[in-house]
C-alpha cells in the first residue's frame, strides 16, 4: 500500500493567494515528499496546478 503522492489545497478561482502561504504549503509538501496541487473548482470540473519544490 502506498501513501498519497499529493498534498491538495482547494482555492477559489477569484481568490488572491498570499506568496507566504504558497511558500508555506510548498515547504510542508516538500517535507512530507508530496507534490503540492492547487485545486480550483469551476463549473463543469476542477482545474489543477501542480507545484514542486526545487533547488536551483
Amino acid at each position: 500500500m502506498e501513501h498519497a503522492p499529493f498534498l491538495v489545497k482547494v482555492v477559489r478561482g477569484e481568490q488572491l493567494l498570499d506568496p507566504g502561504d504558497i511558500v508555506g504549503w510548498g515547504r510542508i509538501s516538500h517535507s512530507v515528499r508530496k507534490t503540492l496541487l492547487l485545486a480550483i473548482p469551476e463549473s463543469g470540473g476542477v482545474n489543477y496546478i501542480a507545484l514542486k519544490w526545487f533547488k536551483p
